[in-house]
């Protein structure tokens, strides 16, 4: 969503005056400015389903004499659907305050409990035993109310199959409206809270404007997730080309698509651009491979090649967003900076744990503390300007995000997102590690079913990079059987749940091949050129090449490009980084070891002002200062 869509929403939302124009809209017992009924959105929310005239197309469409099927689901299914909605409008009605003048809640009440009987009555006896011709039987005991509710529905039987269908689908899409609807009532009862606060002299300008600003945030990013919506806005989205004028329209719709919701980004890797010629908007791409297999590594590698490359070109404000759910975020920035800055990742890692013994041992001290920490901060900081800001080419930002596993799902990504937006940060590509962590923002996996869910995480997000048009890429674990080299990697290799390969766009299978060298003629034949010099075992042999593995990638799906593609590449266990030919890698070597010794003397340096302190810089200084008078 651009900024400008966000402020002409915001801009819309002017609830006090809408309401107040438009009371009818409302409860009638509901005032905005002097109500203390916080629930009163809501609760004219629920009325819309509790409305006689709607139960009763419930009980409808269970008496007619026909098959309950929505999609591929069965009678029972539908049953269920049924009479789950009746038991969360029976509470939502129990729970809330509204009391329309012409309908009283225990007439809603007795209705909703009646249609609940006849839905588990078609769910328990043969359909031609409950029909509109003896349901009244089924209730011999029935008072005035039940009695006229039952007489209503057989006096508006339907009488053919069309009828049925329309009256049916109508209902199955209101239910699946309310249960859409129903998680957003936190968000409803803040607004409430916001109408009451607005009215109050006690708030700040500055508390409303937060309030405000955080319940459009959360109400844009549910508003987006109301699946029946959405599908129903979809109707109309469509070309029609008929003549010149219209293709004239059909132009300007592609240029407006060009301008705005269209990108490409080249990752730096042959493969997947010479193949499928980079990564697209719009798009869902996983990652898989066995159980560490540097997929995470591989996925940073992307995001360094995305934004170092001069072919991709980004606007301020533009970001790329790294979500881990796995890493620590610190260990975490730790990979980025190898990545990024050409560094080893264990003198890396050696600098935390150094600081951190430094600054414990320091911590009493109070004399060489602020030293200490000053002269880290120092060391930090240009590690990290060196790593992110003067190797960079252009003005993307970078945002590092971790959120707990198992907890996370993309409606918090999507929440996420729309936060940055309102703070002029434009998500171009969204990176999340990784999937099999992650759960459904729907919480009808009541039993959590790993099959379903997983299918239905990635068919979340490929809904959210269409709504978004950014690419958005993942990770997910392959088999076991993966890790056997002499098994051909295929899209049968995904764990969990093979919906994951339905519902992606894009899937690069890749593994480390431990088991081969440089030399092995397909790995020289894939990471070298007629041009490079030849490798020989003595070549070899230097400190700088025992830690490389080849890596294997192919692509195993592609909606648009060629798949079934492989080639190998060169994983470098020093920096952490993946290279498409050796000479990238030879040519990284000379500031590899510059960034090395740096970092070792930094240490060092660190070790020894831990000990000596800011004393031992003093008197060097003066013995400095007498040689130069000598």
């Amino acid at each position: 969503m651009q900024n400008s869509q966000i402020q002409e929403f915001t801009s819309k939302l002017d609830l006090k005056e809408l309401i107040s124009q438009e009371p009818h809209k409302f409860s009638s017992t509901f005032n905005p400015i002097n109500s203390v009924d916080r629930n009163s959105i809501f609760n004219s929310f629920i009325y819309q389903f509790s409305k006689i005239e709607f139960i009763e197309k419930i009980i409808n469409i269970c008496l007619f004499q026909s098959d309950l099927t929505v999609g591929v689901n069965n009678n029972a299914d539908t049953i269920k659907f049924i009479t789950t909605f009746l038991k969360n409008l029976n509470y939502e009605v129990s729970q809330n305050t509204f009391n329309p003048v012409d309908i009283p809640k225990p007439k809603i009440l007795t209705a909703i409990k009646v249609a609940q009987q006849i839905a588990t009555l078609r769910s328990e006896i043969s359909i031609h035993l409950l029909t509109y011709d003896t349901v009244l039987q089924h209730f011999p005991k029935r008072d005035l109310i039940i009695d006229r509710l039952l007489r209503s529905v057989i006096s508006k039987r339907l009488l053919d199959y069309q009828s049925f269908k329309k009256e049916f689908d109508e209902v199955i899409d209101s239910i699946q409206f309310f249960n859409d609807f129903r998680p957003m009532k936190k968000g409803i009862l803040e607004l409430g809270v916001f109408l009451q606060q607005s009215s109050s002299d006690e708030v700040s300008i500055f508390s409303l404007t937060k309030l405000y600003k955080d319940i459009i945030t959360s109400a844009y990013n549910e508003l987006i997730n109301l699946k029946t919506l959405n599908k129903n806005e979809l109707i109309e989205d469509y070309l029609c080309i008929s003549d010149k004028k219209s293709v004239e329209k059909v132009v300007s719709n592609l240029m407006n698509f060009l301008n705005v919701g269209y990108s490409f980004y080249k990752t730096g890797y042959d493969l997947i651009d010479n193949n499928i010629f980079g990564i697209e908007s719009s798009t869902m791409t996983l990652i898989t491979g066995p159980s560490n297999h540097c997929k995470s590594i591989f996925m940073i590698n992307l995001v360094r090649n995305i934004v170092t490359n001069i072919d991709n070109v980004f606007a301020d404000g533009d970001a790329i967003v790294y979500i881990t759910l796995e890493d620590d975020i610190h260990k975490l920035l730790r990979r980025f900076i190898s990545i990024f800055g050409n560094t080893g990742s264990e003198i890396v890692r050696q600098l935390f744990i150094k600081a951190n013994e430094i600054i414990s041992v320091n911590s009493n001290n109070s004399n060489n503390s602020k030293y200490i920490s000053d002269e880290i901060s120092k060391i930090l900081t240009e590690l990290l300007n060196v790593s992110f800001i003067e190797n960079k080419n252009n003005k993307c930002k970078i945002i590092l995000k971790h959120c707990n596993e198992n907890t996370f799902s993309m409606s918090d990504a999507k929440k996420f997102i729309d936060t940055l937006k309102l703070n002029s940060i434009n998500p171009k590509i969204l990176f999340i590690d990784y999937v099999d962590v992650m759960v459904p923002s729907s919480q009808k996996h009541s039993t959590y079913n790993d099959y379903d869910a997983q299918g239905e995480i990635i068919q979340e997000m490929r809904v959210a990079s269409r709504n978004y048009s950014i690419p958005i890429v993942s990770i997910t674990q392959n088999t076991r059987e993966s890790e056997n080299v002499m098994q051909n990697l295929s899209n049968n290799l995904v764990g969990d749940s093979y919906k994951k390969v339905r519902y992606t766009d894009y899937i690069y299978m890749i593994r480390l091949r431990s088991d081969t060298d440089l030399l092995h003629p397909q790995v020289k034949n894939d990471v070298t050129t007629p041009l490079d010099p030849q490798i020989s075992v003595v070549d070899l042999s230097g400190q700088y090449f025992q830690n490389l593995v080849p890596l294997e990638i192919k692509i195993t799906k592609a909606k648009d490009g060629k798949r079934n593609i492989s080639k190998f590449h060169i994983f470098s266990g020093s920096n952490l980084r993946v290279y498409d030919k050796l000479s990238n890698f030879i040519s990284d070597i000379p500031e590899f070891k510059r960034n090395i010794q740096k970092l070792q003397s930094n240490i060092h340096t660190l070790e020894v002002n831990s000990i000596q302190g800011p004393q031992l810089n003093d008197i060097m200084n003066n013995i400095n200062n007498m040689e130069m008078l000598i």
